[in-house]
């Protein structure tokens, strides 16, 4: 599995996007997005947008658009990194 969708959570505004992560001791991980996004995710994912990430979802953080792209949470990205960000 490279990524699933959990349909609509219970507050109906919202899923669950499953995506595996090649580094890190958890090689699932899991995120909650805003369905405003998920009909760009299905494309982008399936290679039809031809944009870079932050072009398809201006409206999502960097966090966001990290898990999406590799699936590395923000905890993992502050373990691997130590939250030192790059100067």
């Amino acid at each position: 599995m490279k990524w699933s969708i959990k349909e609509n959570l219970e507050d109906g505004n919202s899923f669950i996007l499953t995506r595996t992560c090649d580094i890190g001791d958890n090689p699932i991980n899991s995120m909650v997005l805003p369905n405003t996004v998920k009909t760009r995710l299905i494309m982008y994912y399936k290679g039809e947008t031809g944009c870079l990430i932050q072009d398809v979802f201006p409206d999502l953080d960097a966090d966001k658009r990290e898990f999406i792209f590799t699936g590395i949470t923000p905890e993992l990205w502050d373990e691997i990194f130590n939250g030192k960000e790059e100067e």
